[in-house]
């Protein structure tokens, strides 16, 4: 069989199978879509037919207004109460983060972000907030900052204390004794 042969196949089929069957798909939306469309005129000409509503009176100071709340609304409603719950948890959570990332950078604290997550990890439970200002219980956050930086967790962010090596005695910032030259010690050993 050519090509052409082929082709002619093709067409036949498709005028005799394919096309029928677009036709009588398209005609049966257009005729749902020519009743939909109708019903939709309809209602908008009874609308513009109708009085327009008169205005709800006042509700007065003291009335409960009834208002009759669908399932849907009502669900909607719960919906958007629990997100902004879930948005006001992480406000909370980042002026936390906030104000611990002041406080430990005001003491001089290292590694700020580790020292956040552990702080909140240990006394999450406790820390309440209070007219923008942080408490862990009833203590105020700085002194609770100081407290845990005595503990052996809090200590570890503490700066070095400016003393080298092990067993340093801190001192009065002067250093012990200046290292011997290395060149002077060779010499001095090659020229015995």
């Amino acid at each position: 069989m050519e090509l052409s042969e082929l082709t002619a196949a093709l067409e036949a089929y498709t005028q005799s199978t394919i096309l029928p069957a677009i036709n009588a798909a398209v005609s049966g939306s257009a005729t749902k879509f020519d009743k939909r469309f109708d019903s939709l005129s309809a209602l908008l000409e009874a609308s513009k037919a109708a009085p327009a509503p008169a205005p709800q009176q006042a509700v007065q100071p003291g009335e409960q207004q009834q208002l009759s709340q669908t399932p849907a609304l009502t669900a909607r409603v719960a919906e958007l109460e629990a997100l902004v719950v879930a948005q006001n948890a992480v406000a909370a959570k980042n002026r936390l983060g906030t104000a611990l990332g002041v406080v430990a950078s005001s003491k001089g604290l290292q590694h700020v972000p580790t020292f956040t997550k552990l702080f909140s990890s240990d006394y999450g439970d406790d820390l309440r907030e209070v007219d923008g200002e942080w408490f862990v219980g009833d203590t105020p956050l700085t002194t609770a900052v100081d407290v845990f930086t005595k503990t052996e967790d809090g200590s570890i962010f503490l700066p070095p204390s400016g003393v080298q090596g092990s067993g340093s005695k801190p001192s009065d910032g002067k250093p012990v004794s200046k290292p011997p030259d290395f060149n002077a010690t060779v010499t001095a050993a090659f020229s015995r």
